[in-house]
């Protein structure tokens, strides 16, 4: 296994990232056996090309917890390449949540975000959740033939009047992508502002606001704030103008529909601004993502970081968008297994099988 492993972290520096010997490195783990032997790897592996590299450990983080000052710190310092390598979750800045960054009116709760999106100040990846099988089946992938897919989709995605996705099991939901660029996750971060999850393979979009109708079945992984599960049942998630309206299925639908309501019901312990609390809370049940699996290697596992990357899926997210203009404390991503999807009378998915 460590050969394994040690073979894939060279291939993530050296086809992934391109490291180069001025680069500095930031490594952020977990004390959990699996990261924390990821982490220790991707270390090793990066000082056979730079000397600059510092690998700090924080607790485990939720979705709702703040991550540790010292890491944010470490942030801060501007390193040019960034891997986090994390049991659950990095966990939030509180720093920004307090004061957030402002840049082109939009406000920004994480320097992380802010780094990335506006400075484009560094290149990474991040990979929650991670197992040492996952890392070293699914990151050991042609990246080559990945870039060449996502190229051909996203502008399919991308600006989209109308999408409709229907599955055999219920699915049949209808939204738009209207002034929306879809957004790629084909393993290349070579270059500044471009980041991205490990494992790779995915094509994923924010729907624009207010546009979601109908019901996804998701009967594949849902994610929530303790991890995931493979569902035993489908669980059935409605929504009118593009909130969810309700949530119904087995025993594991009324675990997501807590999880759902707390992150309702948490922005208004989190933030003292009533208005910005009032937002988050809106948004903790808007339809905040849809995205379309592209990894040859991935398999459900009831891990998001892997099951969102399985072929003839698709997923999306309830909660925070990732356009910035649907904040929420809350990301869950479900899977629908073999969808068919249709993007403005243009058949491109049909039972799972890609057509594009």
């Amino acid at each position: 296994m460590m050969k394994k492993l040690n073979r894939v972290s060279s291939k993530v520096w050296k086809e992934v990232i391109a490291l180069k010997k001025k680069d500095r490195v930031l490594i952020i783990t977990n004390p959990e056996k699996d990261v924390k032997a990821i982490a220790l790897s991707l270390m090793e592996k990066a000082l056979e090309k730079t000397n600059k590299v510092e690998f700090l450990v924080q607790p485990k983080k939720g979705t709702l917890d703040f991550a540790e000052d010292y890491v944010i710190k470490a942030m801060e310092t501007r390193p040019s390449v960034i891997a986090i390598i994390t049991s659950n979750r990095l966990g939030r800045d509180r720093f920004r949540t307090e004061k957030p960054l402002v840049h082109d009116g939009k406000k920004y709760t994480s320097i992380f975000e802010y780094m990335w999106r506006v400075e484009k100040s560094f290149r990474g990846f991040w990979s929650p959740e991670i197992s040492l099988d996952t890392y070293v089946r699914t990151v050991d992938i042609d990246y080559r033939w990945l870039r060449k897919v996502c190229k051909k989709l996203k502008p399919v995605v991308s600006d989209a009047d109308r999408i409709r996705v229907t599955s055999r099991k219920g699915t049949d939901i209808t939204f738009s992508t209207k002034g929306r660029e879809a957004q790629v996750d084909d393993g290349d971060f070579r270059k500044p502002g471009q980041a991205g999850n490990l494992p790779s393979g995915e094509v994923f979009v924010s729907p624009t606001i207010a546009t979601a109708e109908g019901r996804i079945v998701f009967d594949g992984s849902l994610s929530y704030s303790k991890g995931s599960m493979v569902l035993k049942q489908p669980v059935v998630v409605e929504f009118r103008n593009g909130y969810v309206k309700r949530i119904y299925g087995g025993k594991e639908a009324l675990v997501f529909k807590k999880e759902v309501e707390k992150g309702v019901r948490m922005p208004f312990k989190v933030f003292k601004d009533k208005k910005l609390a009032e937002e988050y809370s809106k948004n903790a049940k808007h339809l905040g993502e849809f995205g379309i699996g592209l990894n040859p290697k991935a398999k459900i596992v009831g891990n998001v970081l892997e099951d969102e990357k399985v072929m003839r899926t698709v997923h999306f997210a309830i909660g925070a968008n990732y356009d910035e203009d649907a904040k929420a404390l809350i990301h869950y991503d479900g899977l629908v297994i073999r969808p068919t999807v249709e993007i403005d009378g243009r058949v491109v998915m049909k039972d799972g099988k890609l057509l594009v």
